[in-house]
């Protein structure tokens, strides 16, 4: 039964891992099109969501932005798993969020949110490091160039993402997503070349689309009564 908890917590981490870098891409995206104030906030969530993938494997949430932040610079920045350097940054991050969402006398500038978006990738890519090395994300199946890596990613997307005829439940259509993902960023540190990166990386996030597309039916269709079935 721990073992089942500790994959769960595994799971979760993975998949907030996941929204980081999603959020974090959508600032990049967001701020070449000069909307910085919106690129502020999702620089935000970048990190909090990183924040909250490590803390997970401990335990702790909290429904207060502050009370993530304030248990995470306790446990893990004073007591040095993560460098004191992103303790400010944690805050500058927190700071002009609340202000880009909430002064309307505030004015986002480009300098300002190109550093946000800089420090949300240096903490992004140290939770992810240190995620790596507390679990394993496959790659170690990645290590040789050609067709053998090609086999191993081909096995590895079907034990993951199976076929659609068989995610059976929304469980199924979750725990294939998170594997999806744990591979996806595996193959983005492979030793293979960037076109098959690329397309590799396209393939799974083809799967996790369908993952997502049938969790939502199957979470549709149990909803439906009996006189609607």
């Amino acid at each position: 039964m721990q073992d089942e908890d500790m994959r769960a917590r595994i799971d979760l981490s993975f998949y907030r891992l996941d929204r980081a870098f999603e959020d974090l891409a959508t600032a990049k995206e967001l701020f070449e099109t000069s909307n910085y104030r919106v690129a502020n906030n999702r620089a935000y969530y970048a990190i909090f969501h990183s924040l909250r993938a490590v803390m997970v494997l401990d335990q702790f949430d909290s429904k207060k932005h502050s009370g993530i932040i304030s248990e995470f610079r306790r446990v893990y920045i004073k007591q040095g798993v993560f460098p004191k350097e992103i303790s400010k940054m944690i805050e500058s991050a927190f700071i002009i969020r609340n202000a880009s969402d909430y002064d309307d006398m505030f004015i986002a500038s480009k300098d300002e949110t190109a550093k946000q978006i800089e420090n949300a990738e240096h903490i992004t890519s140290l939770v992810k490091e240190y995620l790596g090395s507390k679990v394993d994300t496959y790659q170690t199946l990645f290590e040789k160039e050609g067709e053998n890596a090609d086999s191993q990613i081909i096995n590895l997307l079907l034990v993951s993402l199976f076929s659609s005829d068989t995610l059976l439940t929304p469980g199924d259509c979750i725990r294939s997503e998170r594997e999806l993902m744990k591979i996806k960023w595996a193959i983005s540190d492979a030793d293979i070349s960037d076109e098959k990166k690329s397309h590799w990386s396209q393939v799974v996030d083809d799967g996790i689309e369908i993952c997502r597309r049938d969790y939502k039916e199957l979470v549709n269709g149990s909803n439906l009564t009996d006189d609607e079935t």
